[in-house]
């Protein structure tokens, strides 16, 4: 190999290893050579219809790769490869293609496309060597797979570069000789890949759909027979069916659809399908987006979420708030639901109006109900799905569900409930009637979780979730926050963990811990005698009740009350209190105690005046 061969091929190499630093999955193509005054492909096929423009590996899709290793070993196996870039989600990219060789209209066209749905924003793009015009956009991370076919036959030559295809970039090689090239200032290390258009994606998803739909007309060819129910198992998989119910509609798909149902696949196969399916719908790669770096997030702008409660949720939090059993969790929670809806202050935290739906399975419809009165403070009337109380909500009233829901079973109903509704809040009260697994294992649980973390993400929507303190744990313990029942995930998942301390009777202590944002500070409640709770003070415990109560005697004594009696009256403690705080008092000299018979009396100790020294004047008389 010659000096300058080697230098092209380090400068190829140099440029695939850019690329593969971005996350993009690379692979080497054939190249042109030139052959007896014409082009031929270095495939050596002499027919070859795809010259410079088909891959080295046969298997490339998965072959293609970012390890630096593998791509310094094929370039050097294959010196004069042009560089393909896999699209799709794992590289997180999506390109259009626009072909403008000869009779290609690909530049009208877009011309055209960008006249009916707008301007195709600033994003990488590059010149190929046929003079076209490649535009490289975010993957949007649905599968897209659309086999490179052209966007749309309004706009022919023009298409689309989805999951499963390739796409030449720079310093490739046209078969005219052309190299391909990043457009100026256009390079992938100068601008950030742009969020594919709404309008463009919108086109490139019904694309895929009309293939789709091909596979899916009646009397599909013995040929399809196998793609078709391989298409049909995915689908059917998202719809959260069981193993069972999946095998069987794939059973009726096939007798009704398929030509030769006889000799198709088989039950036994059909059901070994539908478990694959179930199986990866778990790993689907539609879950995730391939970002590339921070730039891209910085670009992006993201707003902050919006704050539903001030210092105690926000739009998207899931938040649990746990505590003992008859510590008031549900009027809490029938209490945050009217607050939000109304736009006023919950418990000293000022509230923004929202939409709010609540699953209350925890009392019976008629308790559930006459709990909602009290709070509101006056009669109402009724309505079985939507009351509105225009005195109290500007907007609507919370939303509450009748009947038995399940956080797994039922999760698409609830989405379209969150959606429908527009919901920015959802409350469940309590977690142990929204599911039936075993909430101490963690593989079990984890199922729940994600369905609430589907609900936050896909819906925008706060989750509120009640739930209990595990047995045996006090209602006055100091780490209430670590303490729900079940798994640990309970304490770490959730955005927002909210905890109910029982102080007495009559107060509770409510702590706050966020696991992002600022940290919130614990607020105290007193309990209602009609019901509820109402902001309170910070209540006197242990050490700190004795000497207010102290206090209040030695007050009360100082006022005139000369016995037991007056001063338990002037100060609502009871009898044997007041006799053990005076008994106090009195040893410290602070209060006297005489008695004449059986009648005591009490009085401040007379104390003694401390002694006065003598004060002398300048010719030393003594003047005081």
């Amino acid at each position: 190999m010659s000096a300058r061969e080697e230098t092209a091929t380090g400068s190829i190499v140099d440029a695939v290893l850019s690329y593969a630093k971005l996350g993009w999955r690379v692979l080497p193509v054939h190249c042109p050579l030139p052959s007896d005054g014409a082009v031929a492909c270095s495939c050596k096929n002499p027919d070859c219809s795809s010259i410079g423009k088909h891959p080295y590996e046969s298997g490339w899709t998965k072959a293609a790769c970012v390890t630096e290793e593998t791509i310094r070993g094929w370039w050097k196996r294959w010196p004069s490869a042009n560089v393909g870039i896999a699209t799709g989600v794992e590289s997180g990219i999506i390109a259009i293609d626009v072909d403008c060789g000869e009779g290609k209209r690909g530049t009208q066209s877009l011309h055209e496309l960008q006249s009916k749905y707008g301007k195709l924003p600033p994003t990488v793009e590059a010149v190929s060597g046929g003079g076209g015009q490649h535009f490289y956009f975010q993957h949007p991370g649905k599968e897209i797979r659309v086999q490179g076919r052209p966007l749309s036959p309004d706009f022919p030559h023009i298409d689309v570069r989805g999951d499963g295809n390739q796409i030449l970039a720079p310093p490739s090689r046209h078969q005219s000789g052309t190299l391909y090239a990043w457009n100026e200032s256009r390079a992938p290390h100068e601008t950030l890949l742009a969020p594919c258009p709404s309008w463009l994606l919108q086109l490139v998803q019904n694309k895929a759909e009309d293939r789709i739909d091909v596979i899916n007309g009646k009397d599909v060819p013995i040929g399809q027979r196998h793609t078709y129910l391989l298409k049909q198992s995915v689908r059917l998989a998202a719809k959260n069916l069981s193993p069972t119910e999946l095998a069987g509609a794939l059973q009726s798909l096939r007798d009704a659809n398929c030509q030769s149902p006889s000799s198709a696949d088989t039950d036994k196969q059909l059901a070994n399908m539908a478990r694959t399916a179930l199986k990866k719908k778990g790993k689907d790669t539609a879950r995730f987006r391939i970002v590339g770096d921070l730039r891209d997030l910085i670009a992006a702008n993201l707003a902050p979420p919006e704050e539903l409660v001030e210092g105690f949720l926000m739009k998207q939090d899931f938040c649990l708030l746990s505590g003992p059993a008859y510590s008031g969790k549900t009027w809490l929670m029938i209490d945050l639901a009217l607050a939000l809806a109304a736009g006023r202050p919950w418990l000293g935290h000022a509230a923004k109006e929202s939409r709010v739906g609540i699953f209350p399975r925890e009392l019976p419809d008629a308790l559930f109900l006459n709990r909602v009165e009290t709070l509101l403070g006056e009669k109402w009337e009724r309505s079985v799905e939507l009351p509105l109380f225009k005195r109290f909500f500007p907007a609507v009233a919370p939303l509450w569900v009748q009947g038995h829901v399940d956080l797994v079973d039922d999760l698409s109903a609830i989405k379209d409930f969150c959606q429908f509704r527009q919901l920015d809040c959802l409350i469940v009260d309590p977690l142990s009637r929204v599911h039936t697994v075993n909430e101490n294992v963690a593989a079990e649980l984890m199922p729940v979780l994600r369905g609430v973390d589907e609900l936050r993400e896909e819906c925008g929507v706060a989750v509120v979730i009640i739930h209990h303190h595990r047995k045996g744990v006090p209602g006055k313990t100091e780490d209430s926050l670590s303490s729900p029942r079940g798994s640990t995930l309970l304490s770490t998942c959730p955005t927002v963990n909210a905890a109910i301390q029982t102080l007495g009777r009559q107060f509770r202590k409510v702590d706050i811990r966020r696991n992002c944002g600022r940290a919130s500070d614990p607020f105290y409640i007193k309990e209602r005698s009609e019901g509820g709770f109402v902001l309170s003070e910070k209540p006197l415990r242990g050490k700190e009740v004795g000497d207010a109560n102290r206090a209040h005697v030695l007050s009360a004594i100082e006022r005139g009350a000369n016995s037991y009696e007056e001063v338990a009256v002037g100060t609502e403690l009871a009898d044997r209190t007041v006799r053990q705080h005076v008994k106090a008092l009195a040893e410290d000299g602070k209060v006297a105690i005489e008695k004449d018979g059986k009648k005591v009396s009490l009085h401040l100790a007379q104390w003694k005046a401390p002694e006065q020294r003598p004060i002398w004047g300048d010719d030393g008389a003594e003047l005081l």
